[in-house]
């Protein structure tokens, strides 16, 4: 398993997910409890995770899960052989219970399944995949019902992780340093002022109330609306790294096309050259120069996977990210310059009301997917407003606002 030279390093690292991420970062406090849901790869985290939580007097409530290739892994032999009851039967509620003990949930990715497998097209597939979304879901959303609690997300390298983005596990860890300002002399103190700066792109945005957001580029030529309650949000630590500002399109009112120089990977299949065609917010054509079936597979899991939740901006003066790690989203989706769509699910808390709006009336999308999808190219972004006022608020890979 890896670990960096510098085991101070890994100290800093999970300092960032402990001290200051949780609580929309300001850090879990003394008598806190936060759940850690990793896989067998990230173990080498877990004496510093708890050193981090000890220093301010929290309490981690380690949840182990177990990740295989898919030849060995249990689920593949319940996708093949298994009724669809067995099939849809999961630790929903020991999750549940989990959460129902913490303030804060941290999840560790650290996945090595990046071979394809052969069950994607199958009904037991997509069944098994839309309850363990389910998971996610609770993981993330917990604090619609409880308010209190909070949840971040990180990466920690292995072998198969490195090799899908084509480098070593020690570069892999490179970007994380980046990403998390370890080399700083103070990488707290730094975060807290990178993201200090994500907060003040955030609220001039949502001062200027905009209506309609026109991207246009080399490869892009989209429209989206925007509801009124919908907000641009950012720098709250629910991901680390987060550079991004975003924000919840209207379910129906994206038109146009996009097309994407980096590959997609989904569930160990590779979309290469994909490009999307939208009308009245649907994708109404998709197309790849290679994994056509899988994003068809993806297109086919629930109605709302075929519309977006989520436009975001990364300025690359806040990111110090410089390669492209196709296989870690929270990496490339942060990688200055560039912007990403979700395809599905919107998140509550990119509305200014959550626990009163009619989502419904603002056209959120509810589906149970939500798959990040990163555009490279050259790009400008023009926000108009209700008035019919325009300007640029984005080009040359920065906020011009």
């Amino acid at each position: 398993m890896f670990k960096p030279a510098n085991p101070d390093e890994l100290l800093w690292y999970v300092r960032s997910l402990i001290q200051f991420a949780p609580d929309n970062c300001n850090g879990a406090k003394e008598g806190d409890v936060i759940a850690v849901h990793a896989n067998q790869h990230a173990a080498p985290l877990a004496p510093y995770l708890q050193q981090a939580a000890t220093e301010i007097g929290a309490h981690i409530l380690f949840n182990w899960q177990f990740e295989f290739e898919h030849h060995e892994c249990p689920d593949t032999v319940l996708m093949r052989d298994g009724t669809k009851e067995q099939v849809q039967f999961t630790n929903y509620d020991i999750t549940h219970s989990i959460l129902s003990q913490a303030n804060h949930s941290l999840t560790i990715k650290s996945p090595v399944t990046f071979s394809e497998n052969p069950l994607i097209h199958s009904d037991n597939f997509k069944h098994r995949n839309q309850e363990l979304r389910k998971i996610f879901h609770l993981i993330r959303g917990f604090h619609e019902h409880n308010p209190r609690y909070t949840y971040v997300a990180a990466y920690y390298p292995n072998e198969a992780l490195a090799k899908a983005s084509g480098v070593t596990v020690d570069e892999f860890w490179e970007q994380i340093a980046k990403g998390c300002c370890i080399d700083a002399d103070d990488p707290l103190k730094a975060m807290r002022s990178a993201f200090a700066d994500v907060h003040t792109i955030r609220d001039t945005l949502n001062e200027m109330q905009l209506q309609t957001l026109k991207v246009t580029g080399e490869k892009v030529n989209l429209e989206l609306g925007l509801h009124a309650q919908a907000r641009w949000v950012g720098g709250s630590g629910r991901n680390i790294p987060s550079f991004e500002v975003f924000i919840t399109p209207m379910k129906s009112k994206t038109n146009g096309w996009v097309g994407f120089s980096e590959p997609l990977f989904y569930k160990g299949h590779t979309i290469s050259d994909l490009k999307l065609t939208f009308k009245n917010g649907k994708v109404i054509k998709a197309e790849a120069s290679e994994g056509q079936a899988s994003i068809e597979s993806f297109l086919a899991l629930d109605e709302g996977v075929q519309f977006l939740g989520e436009f975001a901006l990364v300025d690359n003066r806040l990111s110090k990210i410089d390669r492209m790690l196709p296989s870690a989203v929270l990496y490339i989706e942060n990688y200055g310059g560039t912007f990403h769509i979700a395809l599905g699910r919107g998140y509550e808390y990119t509305y200014h009301d959550p626990r009163n709006t009619d989502w419904v009336a603002v056209e959120r999308n509810m589906s149970n997917e939500h798959q990040d999808i990163v555009y490279t190219g050259d790009f400008q972004v023009e926000g108009i407003t209700d008035s019919g006022s325009s300007r640029i608020i984005f080009s040359d890979g920065q906020f011009q606002i």
